[in-house]
Order: C-alpha cells, then sequence, then structure tokens
C-alpha cells in the first residue's frame, strides 16, 4: 500500500508514517465522546474515568494539549449533559 486515510490522532502515533495534510480535509471535525455502559463491569470506576475526562485541568487540559477544543455545553433541560470536546480545527 502506498498510502491512506488515517486520523491525525493515530497517524502521529507512527514514526515511520509521512503525514501529509489535505486542504480538502482541513475543515473537518471530529466529536469525542465519552460514557458509561449500564453493563459495565466496573461502573465506578469507568463514571470516575469519564469525570477525569471532562473536568478542567484535568482531561481537557490533554485534550487542549493536543490541539482539541471544548464543545458548547448542551442547553439546559438537553439529552446531553457536561462537557465535550471537539476535534483539531
Amino acid at each position: 500500500v502506498d498510502g491512506g486515510i488515517l486520523w491525525d490522532a493515530v497517524a502521529v502515533q507512527y514514526d515511520a508514517i509521512q503525514v501529509i495534510e489535505v486542504a480538502e480535509l482541513s475543515s473537518s471535525k471530529a466529536t469525542v465522546s465519552v460514557g458509561v455502559l449500564p453493563f459495565a463491569a466496573h461502573p465506578g470506576q469507568a463514571l470516575r474515568f469519564a469525570h477525569y475526562l471532562a473536568g478542567r485541568g484535568r482531561g481537557q487540559q490533554v485534550f487542549a494539549d493536543h490541539g482539541f477544543k471544548p464543545a458548547p455545553l448542551a442547553a439546559p433541560g438537553a439529552a446531553a449533559s457536561g462537557s465535550r470536546l471537539v476535534g483539531q480545527e
């Protein structure tokens, strides 16, 4: 294989991959979501991890360090709640 399409977050993990940015894809965004499954073996630990990921100065800072930006919070009464992050811009 001479080439392929990978998300930048995956490609940067491999030193042997040469990353070439494609202008046509530069406006694309990805959403990072986290949730706790109702059948999780350790729901308390999973919930603590989700809280860490969404926490300001914690997981949000790690995402920000890698070029991700916070998404606006859902409107009051919306089904989704808490912090979300959107892909690199």
